[in-house]
């Protein structure tokens, strides 16, 4: 336990010291080191609360067989707009987090590639508010793998990503918000602008991606790509309206 929350915390220096120096590609897996080394250090730590929860949920097989299977074990699940996107399910077990999952019957893919990168996105977001001091405006939630205890095919999915509910609105709340000229200042919007910028947050610039939180302030809940330029601001604008926007596209016009 204690060698695998020294590689956890070994992890979290290496994802601040890549934010900090601008590293443009995270750590990937070395020739001389299995999968379950490397994975390691994105594992759910034994001793997290929501560990023997999760263990209880998923102690049997075929749980996320399906989105039906996931109904009746007692999850809520997103809407999926479509078969390859990621499923976001809730259970009441599971208090202050989320899970994001791909079904046995979603299109094979090696799911723990796709953890990896989104772990690693949030981590360098996460580093970036603290760096810049924008957390009173803007939040990322800490990102875990699950391995599933029961596989029973090769081709079944191995792992979840378990995530920290950052308590967002609604999709249309969440439109409403940023329309609201009263929720978007011009302090969010500078603070937003400024950490897309220095990361290349692609991903951060559709409102679903950056909702509005309870607590007034900016979640990251996608950041499965980073370090992407040039940085298209003006996909936000549509969402913004009267001065909101105008600052917004002031930014983006003063650093072109």
């Amino acid at each position: 336990m204690n060698s695998l929350l020294s590689c956890h915390r070994i992890f979290l220096l290496v994802v601040v010291l890549f934010a900090t120096f601008a590293v443009e590609a995270p750590r990937s897996l070395s020739a001389e080191e299995t999968p379950h080394d490397f994975l390691a250090a994105y594992l759910l730590p034994e001793d997290h609360p929501m560990k023997p929860k999760l263990d209880r949920i998923f102690d049997k097989a075929g749980v996320i067989k399906s989105r039906s299977a996931l109904k009746d074990n007692g999850f809520i699940v997103n809407t999926r707009r479509h078969p390859n996107n990621v499923l976001v399910a809730w259970h009441k077990r599971l208090k202050g987090h989320l899970l994001k999952i791909y079904t046995d019957d979603q299109p094979q893919m090696v799911d723990w590639q796709n953890w990896v990168k989104r772990i690693n996105g949030i981590e360098i977001v996460r580093a970036a508010i603290e760096r810049n001091g924008y957390g009173s405006l803007l939040k990322a939630p800490k990102k875990w793998m699950y391995r599933l205890p029961h596989i029973e095919n090769p081709e079944d999915k191995q792992y979840i990503l378990v995530v920290e509910d950052m308590v967002v609105f609604s999709d249309d709340s969440n439109r409403k918000c940023w329309k609201n000229p009263g929720w978007v200042t011009n302090e969010h919007l500078q603070a937003l602008f400024t950490v897309i910028k220095e990361e290349g947050l692609i991903d951060s610039l559709y409102i679903d991606n950056v909702p509005f939180s309870v607590d007034l302030r900016i979640a990251f809940v996608d950041t499965e790509h980073t370090n992407v330029w040039p940085v298209k601001f003006n996909n936000l604008s549509p969402y913004l309206s009267g001065k909101s926007r105008k600052f917004w596209e002031s930014l983006f016009i003063e650093n072109h």
